[in-house]
């Protein structure tokens, strides 16, 4: 009987240390598994995020657009300028705007530029047929006096040779401006308001990068007052700026003067109204 009751107690006291052990090793390893899944789960956020950035870089580089404006095109020389001096990359999509307003240049040159071998494929090319003035409209364009009769570009100087590599173009002074040196006679051309053109069909964005030159015969410095009030925001994300001052074609000695203060000036008016200073380089 003793030895009922002794064996009894014994396999009870076993029972419930198998009990407690058990409770014990579920507890650790609920506490390992928990850890485990804290792990995962860590590591799986990381990565989610890692993707996620992944992405957004991804999807910032698709939409990021590489632009080049061109005002003053003329035969279309200062683009392939910069595409030879490697300031344009080869490989990479650009948007490209050719702005001229010589009709003669047009025909001659531009019309058929994106054709040209020289023209990567990867360059989409717009001539856009107007002057880039401070309101639209239609407006007096002076034509370089002597060339109002050309009719085939064989006729420019140096028979019409479009190159790159020089500061020569074929047709150098036609303006909007009628107090300039070698003005001829006026023709009616379209004027875009190149302000507005900016802010509702360019519609570029701060990540994009956006190279403009301006070449347009002395009329750069109501173009550029306009757009430093107008669409400063625009205007002050400008990654690189080439401007072509012309003091130098004007005949009388105020607006010579008027010219070269600003040209002077331009840098520092720059920063004041963006904040910043930009990479400004001369044309010629």
């Amino acid at each position: 009987m003793m030895r009922s009751k002794m064996f009894t107690r014994s396999m009870m006291i076993l029972l419930v240390a198998m009990i407690s052990f058990c409770s014990f090793w579920f507890r650790l390893s609920a506490y390992y598994s928990s850890l485990n899944n804290k792990d995962q789960i860590e590591t799986r956020s990381l990565r989610d995020i890692r993707i996620d950035l992944g992405n957004r870089d991804l999807n910032k580089t698709l939409s990021t657009r590489n632009i080049l404006i061109d005002l003053g095109a003329n035969c279309g020389n200062s683009y392939k300028r910069l595409l030879k001096t490697n300031q344009l990359d080869r490989e990479g999509n650009w948007e490209v705007y050719l702005w001229e307003a010589n009709p003669q240049l047009i025909e001659f040159y531009l019309n058929d530029i994106q054709s040209d071998e020289s023209v990567p494929k990867n360059h989409f090319v717009k001539v856009v047929e107007a002057a880039a003035a401070a309101s639209d409209g239609f407006v007096s364009f002076y034509l370089t006096a002597g060339q109002e009769l050309i009719r085939d570009k064989s006729q420019f100087p140096d028979k019409g040779r479009c190159d790159p590599d020089s500061e020569a173009n074929p047709s150098g002074s036609s303006s909007l401006l009628a107090n300039k040196k070698r003005v001829g006679k006026p023709i009616e051309v379209k004027a875009i308001d190149f302000a507005r053109w900016m802010n509702d069909d360019l519609k570029a964005s701060d990540d994009d990068y956006l190279m403009i030159k301006i070449d347009i015969e002395g009329s750069e410095l109501q173009l550029l007052d306009r757009l430093m009030t107008v669409v400063p925001m625009g205007f002050c994300h400008i990654d690189k700026l080439f401007i072509e001052w012309h003091a130098f074609k004007f005949r009388d000695k105020e607006t010579i003067t008027e010219h070269t203060n600003y040209a002077n000036n331009f840098s520092s008016k720059y920063a004041e109204v963006c904040g910043h200073s930009i990479e400004l380089a001369k044309w010629h």
